[in-house]
Order: C-alpha cells, then structure tokens, then sequence
C-alpha cells in the first residue's frame, strides 16, 4: 500500500514538472501599437532575414526596429541558425521595398521571401 501511494507522488510530481517546464518555455504574444493582439499565426508573407552577427531574433528591440521600418507588424516564426531567422510580415508586402528598408539597418545582411518548394 505504502509503496503504492508512493509511486502515485512520484508520477504525479514528474507531471506536475513536465507541466511547470512546458508553461516556463512558452512565451507571450507582446503587443505593440503595431499588431494590437493580433495572432502570432496570422496571415501574411514569410520573409528570411540574415543578420551580420548573431541576434536574438524575437527581443524586443529587434522586432521594434523591424516592424518600424517594415511600417507593418512583425512576427518570428523560427530561427534557423544564431544569425537566420524567419519573420511574418502582416498585410500585404512588397519584398522589394521591405528589403530595401531592412537592408538599411546595418544589422541586417540580406533579406529575402521564404518560398514553399513542393515536390513535382
């Protein structure tokens, strides 16, 4: 019985730390005047940014400077290495001017549209 009980803990406080671990790893959507509580999922143009050095890609500063000169709102989706990363531009996007814009930025190498490639 004793052991029983034991073995009940024991699962119990490994699912309660599972459960601690995954709410620590999740981060909250930041609003700005820009994207209001817009979903992180919503539509709109993938877009690969490469930095000079590595960057923290969702801190806020990057992403305040990226949403300024995109004049858009500005979401990461992943990082793919310490220095390319893969924002969500909302709206409608002109890759030609939202490069020229970010290319602006001395942070920024090179920008350019996250295209689908599907198998023929």
């Amino acid at each position: 019985m004793l052991a029983s009980l034991r073995r009940r803990v024991v699962v119990a406080g490994g699912a309660l730390m599972v459960a601690l671990s995954l709410a620590a790893c999740g981060q909250p959507v930041v609003s700005s005047p820009r994207c209001g509580a817009a979903s992180p999922t919503a539509a709109g143009q993938r877009v690969l940014v490469s930095f000079r050095q590595a960057t923290v890609a969702d801190a806020p500063a990057v992403i305040e400077q990226l949403q300024t000169l995109a004049g858009a709102c500005v979401r990461l989706v992943s990082s793919v290495s310490p220095t390319l990363h893969v924002y969500v531009v909302s709206g409608p996007v002109d890759m030609a001017v939202l490069r020229a814009r970010w290319l602006t930025w001395a942070a920024v190498r090179d920008v350019e549209a996250d295209v689908l490639i599907r198998r023929q």
